[in-house]
């Protein structure tokens, strides 16, 4: 119990510097329209990344952008850019110029947004692809309110982009060089919809999308008269045949998107920042494994999508065989699908889906790190800490039995094996902690005390709380009570005192207290 609530103590003190900043519109003036151009991109991560050059007057960096049309704020730059921006501004200057490859951009600094460190994919990409990338990161996030005011033509496998000024003129040269030429999009809440068909009759929209792999279909309609093989992009005059080219995985689309900020006071509710609504009709999504097989260009100014087929055929028997077993939530057809693909791009997913639910079943200890084993083998060296890490805090997490306590004690020591090589070796400290507390769990308190007391020697200030709290605990259970107070004296020291009840602290040192002599050294140290 004491865990927990330090926990979300540090956690709730953290939050108070990383609130998200949200807006659901932004000023028509975000963007000067230049002449625009042809960008060579990157895909990783089931992202497109577009190399930039920032400049200001005190700036000028190397950087890579996300391309996300479903993202409704214009520019959400890293936290640490944007942090540093306004000391890098001229006199008078207001925008930040964002260089591509053979055109650029102005972003007004008020149209800037600042996205928090964790909140995006940006870190998780730059350190997961920094060979790739050339040690280049990715520091910001280009949106629809910029975007819109292009016509966009992807080609996935040439790696290209195209970027031109929305204009009827453009739109009517669009038509005439595409195979499918779709003129009824529509806008819904700066989401971008296109029709589609199937047996003949109209059956929704499809959502416009540049980020993830899969195109999704809600099961409900997915399931309707098998209508998942005869799916088209457009109505029944103008279409692109979806089925034959990408395999289409059966979800679940959420109605409505809420983020919601949690309640700084006991018996606040949580507040609401943003929330975005769907239309009823959406009933697809659209993602890079669509994109793939077709040369595509979108403008939602002008209200048309056109598609020119690139590849004779994109479909993915291997994404169908992962679509069939994650739809159906079974092990042994998710088991079955990793055996066949191993190295597929969807083995990773399979395998977080296995983890949820052999914690929920019955699955046995071994067949359970079997699993998780066999998807280290597609993971980087440098990766594997933080994978093995990763499943163990997630069995840690689940409702504890002791079969989830052997997985935790088994992950963590795998994780250890590569904490040296890992991109953050300061997993090194949590990963002791979280060990600790599985061998405290076991009754095996001597083993425990070695772990917290590894722990302690990484020295890491920002950690040292949680660190001494379970060394505390750990001699309390070994009767070594000096030693215990010793260091909830030391973590009394290092949180508010308003706090110390809340946490379990107070009851904690009023335990081992009984144990100590009326005039011990450490019991006069507490009073002074």
């Amino acid at each position: 119990m004491y865990w927990d609530n330090f926990t979300k103590l540090i956690a709730r003190l953290r939050h108070v510097f990383h609130l998200m900043t949200f807006f659901l519109l932004v000023s028509h003036s975000v963007l000067a329209i230049e002449q625009g151009g042809s960008v060579k991109i990157k895909v990783y991560g089931d992202h497109i990344l577009i190399p930039v050059t920032f400049k200001t007057a005190g700036l000028t960096k190397q950087t890579h952008i996300i391309l996300d049309y479903g993202n409704h704020e214009a520019f959400g730059l890293h936290e640490n850019v944007y942090n540093s921006l306004g000391p890098r501004l001229g006199k008078n200057e207001t925008t930040l110029k964002v260089n591509f490859e053979s055109f650029g951009i102005e972003v007004p600094v008020k149209d800037i947004t600042s996205k928090s460190a964790g909140s995006t994919s940006m870190d998780r990409l730059t350190a997961r692809y920094d060979v790739e990338l050339q040690n280049i990161d990715i520091a910001a996030i280009i949106g629809y309110p910029i975007l819109k005011k292009y016509s966009i033509k992807l080609n996935l496998n040439k790696n290209e982009i195209q970027f031109t000024p929305s204009s009827i003129d453009h739109a009517s040269k669009a038509q005439q060089r595409a195979d499918v030429y779709i003129s009824d999009l529509s806008v819904f809440q700066n989401n971008v919809y296109v029709p589609i068909s199937a047996n003949g009759k109209p059956i929704g929209t499809m959502e416009l999308n540049t980020v993830g792999y899969h195109t999704v279909i809600d099961p409900e309609v997915g399931n309707k008269f098998n209508i998942i093989k005869d799916i088209k992009l457009g109505n029944t005059d103008a279409y692109a045949m979806l089925s034959e080219m990408v395999a289409i995985r059966k979800q679940t689309l959420p109605e409505a998107v809420v983020v919601t900020q949690p309640p700084q006071k006991q018996g606040e509710k949580p507040k609401v920042i943003y929330q975005q609504e769907f239309p009823k009709v959406r009933v697809m999504k659209a993602g890079l494994s669509l994109w793939r097989g077709y040369e595509v260009e979108f403008d939602p100014q002008i209200g048309f999508i056109a598609l020119t087929r690139v590849v004779d055929n994109q479909y993915s028997d291997a994404d169908a065989a992962f679509y069939e077993a994650s739809y159906k939530k079974s092990w042994n057809k998710l088991k079955a699908f990793i055996d066949a693909f191993p190295y597929d791009r969807n083995v990773e997913e399979a395998v977080a889906e296995m983890a949820e639910v052999g914690l929920a079943t019955n699955v046995s200890h071994d067949d359970f790190i079997q699993v998780i084993d066999q998807g280290a083998e597609i993971q980087k060296t440098r990766a594997k800490a933080s994978y093995y890490f990763g499943f163990a805090w997630l069995a840690n997490q689940a409702k504890f039995n002791k079969k989830h306590n052997e997985i935790v004690i088994s992950l963590g020591k795998k994780a250890l094996e590569y904490v040296s090589r890992a991109q953050s070796p300061k997993d090194r400290e949590p990963l002791q902690r979280m060990l600790g507390d599985a061998y405290l769990n076991k009754n095996d308190a001597h083993t425990a005390w070695k772990y917290f007391l590894s722990a302690s020697f990484n020295g890491d200030p920002d950690q040292e709380v949680l660190t001494r709290m379970g060394l505390a605990k750990t001699y309390a259970v070994l009767k070594r009570y000096r030693r215990a107070y010793s260091n909830y004296q030391r973590v009394a020291r290092l949180i508010p005192a308003q706090f110390h009840e809340e946490v379990g602290l107070t009851k904690a040192m009023a335990d081992v207290r009984k144990h100590l002599k009326p005039n011990d050294p450490l019991l006069e140290k507490n009073n002074d």
